[in-house]
């Protein structure tokens, strides 16, 4: 990132080249998505320093530079796409300090952003899935929380309880409905667990688990 560009690796045959694209200052995420609708993927990188979002766009299979989005504010850590307003276009999603800021997508045209507050600082990394199973993207922030959509569009934080620290999620225990695995490591310690979301919703404190310390290393 110090290069300020990214690189994209594109298969042909088995064999891999790259293709580097300067952005703009200190890139921290890169998300994939067809922002343009021509039927193959574009990137979007969160640029920290320079505060901006660059679309690059896949113009037959070279990736180009096209357009800088420029928020203001907190600086964009983590980013990722999603169809969050269900209208076919692949929408934007980034943190932002104590905010998780979105790009909607209409019909190729990024409008935005729309920030919405994470119930904490830091939020680092995020991802979108149906969380609550409403059938609607929610996001899931670092730091134990997310971001369920109510029915008007907007997003309101929720704590998930013991869950610290960066995570990823899977439906671990098959129940339909997706767990929190999390990994944090401070000066507090280090942890390492799962949280098992219950059938009806919430995480109750029987179903989080943490590994042994030694494991957590």
């Amino acid at each position: 990132r110090d290069a300020n560009s990214i690189s994209i690796l594109t298969n042909s045959g088995g064999a891999f080249a790259a293709q580097t694209v300067a952005v703009g200052a200190d890139p921290r995420g890169v998300a994939f998505a067809d922002i343009d609708n021509d039927g193959d993927l574009d990137a979007v990188s969160s640029d920290h320093d320079d505060r901006t979002l660059t679309v690059v766009s896949n113009v037959g299979g070279t990736f180009m530079a096209t357009a800088t989005l420029s928020p203001g504010g907190n600086r964009p850590d983590g980013i990722t796409a999603g169809d969050f307003d269900n209208d076919g276009d692949m929408d934007i999603a980034y943190t932002a300090d104590i905010f998780v800021s979105v790009y909607f997508n209409n019909a190729g045209t990024l409008a935005g952003p729309f920030n919405f507050s994470s119930g904490g600082q830091n939020s680092g990394p995020l991802m979108a899935a149906d969380f609550d199973c409403d059938g609607d993207l929610d996001i899931v922030v670092g730091g134990g929380r997310a971001l369920l959509q109510d029915a008007d569009g907007g997003f309101e934080p929720v704590v998930l309880p013991g869950v610290a620290g960066e995570v990823e999620l899977a439906d671990w225990d098959g129940d339909g409905r997706l767990d929190v695995g999390w990994s944090y490591s401070g000066f507090d310690g280090d942890s390492l667990g799962i949280a098992f979301q219950h059938p009806d919703g919430g995480f109750p404190p029987e179903d989080v688990f943490e590994l042994a310390p030694e494991l957590s290393a």
